[in-house]
């Protein structure tokens, strides 16, 4: 009985911790990932007071993971939110929306390119926009490999994007816009609208849901019906990340014991709509 015992305890003793949530993933020491650029943007509305505390005051940190803790994610683990969205597979009906025959097209914000290898094989030229520079790299090795020199990845922000002016007859984003200036906003919207010739089309793919302050700048919208799941490699991923990013789902998960998970039980959308405006000037 007792060598039992001790055998369980050294197994236990011996099994990695369960992953921590994402916005306790990581400490102050990982704010030096940020370019000074990159502090100025992702730190600057962060009142100065609580960042000279992040060192001593656990919740002063806390306040500041919750704003920056994606951006982490994707200078230091770029590969973990790869195995994330691999999984999280756009609706048919949105590539099937998507022009067959596209000139000329920019993406921001391009991730792990879930966009954009589907947009590579529809477009004479591609310019990927990818602010993160980790995952930016990983990225520029996919294209490399996979679209035979038609698709170019660079740096870039949504509202500085480094592409000449009505460059591209459709500019998309997908799941990389919100309605904070940060990530967005106005100033995003011109910057997107900027790049884009007369005529052509801005399409935010899985937009943000203040679908009112979009309408209100001349977006329509498509949705498509169905429920979207996130497919995991394996069961044991499905938990693994469910912890990391799902946290109050991690136990319905492990309960159903199922890769695939609908997105209704992570508490997301998933990419099934879009938004779009014809730019006009």
């Amino acid at each position: 009985m007792h060598a039992q015992m001790g055998s369980v305890l050294r197994e236990l003793s011996e099994s990695p911790p369960p992953p921590r949530p994402l916005v306790q993933r990581y400490g102050p020491a990982a704010l030096a990932v940020f370019t000074p650029e990159e502090r100025r943007r992702f730190l600057g509305s962060i009142d100065s007071g609580v960042l000279s505390r992040i060192h001593h005051d656990p919740w002063a940190w806390d306040v500041v993971a919750a704003e920056v803790a994606w951006e982490l994610l994707y200078r230091l683990e770029p590969e973990l939110y790869g195995r994330l969205t691999v999984g999280e597979r756009i609706h048919p009906g949105v590539l099937a929306w998507i022009p067959e025959r596209i000139g000329r097209a920019v993406e921001v914000g391009c991730g792990w390119g879930r966009l954009t290898l589907e947009l590579a094989h529809r477009c004479e030229e591609l310019a990927g926009i990818e602010p993160a520079g980790a995952l930016r790299e990983r990225l520029k090795a996919r294209v490399s490999e996979e679209c035979r020199g038609h698709c170019t990845v660079t740096g870039g922000f949504i509202n500085d994007i480094p592409i000449p002016d009505a460059w591209a007859d459709v500019t998309f984003t997908c799941s990389a816009f919100s309605c904070d200036p940060v990530h967005g906003g106005d100033p995003g919207l011109a910057e997107l609208d900027r790049v884009t010739r007369t005529g052509g089309m801005v399409v935010l793919i899985w937009p943000p849901r203040n679908r009112a302050w979009l309408e209100e700048r001349g977006f329509q919208f498509l949705n498509f019906a169905g429920e979207m799941n996130v497919e995991f490699g394996t069961v044991e991923e499905a938990v693994e990340l469910a912890s990391i990013f799902y946290p109050g789902a991690v136990s319905e998960v492990a309960r159903r014991g199922s890769r695939v998970v609908p997105c209704s039980l992570l508490g997301i959308s998933g990419p099934k709509s879009l938004a779009w405006r014809t730019v006009r000037r």
